[in-house]
């Protein structure tokens, strides 16, 4: 199974050619593909946020149904997601987030 993140997903809604044989040709290959709650969530606010906001919403629910099943997270999945996403774009160093814990 390969799950498919958010940026190729929307590069994909744009018509981006390369990501467009990326999906094709994994499906192709008999690759199943599938993506997390998390990037379907950012796909949905990224449709409320465009011009035609109801076109936006049946492209990406045409694109997700196609999927089949959406990934679910744990809470202990979550909080390795968070650790592993903070540190890859976080520029602060630890200790200065949001919650002070003492």
């Amino acid at each position: 199974m390969v799950v498919i993140d958010t940026d190729l997903l929307v590069a994909y809604l744009r018509g981006t050619e390369n990501s467009y044989d990326i999906i094709i040709n994994s499906r192709k290959n008999g690759k199943g593909l599938t993506t997390t709650i998390f990037n379907s969530a950012e796909l949905c606010k990224g449709c409320f946020l465009a011009k035609n906001i109801e076109k936006s919403i049946n492209k990406v629910e045409q694109l997700l149904n196609s999927f089949g099943k959406i990934l679910k997270f744990k809470y202990d999945s979550i909080k390795v997601y968070a650790k592993i996403s903070s540190e890859l774009k976080s520029p602060r160093p630890k200790g200065r987030g949001f919650l002070r814990v003492r």
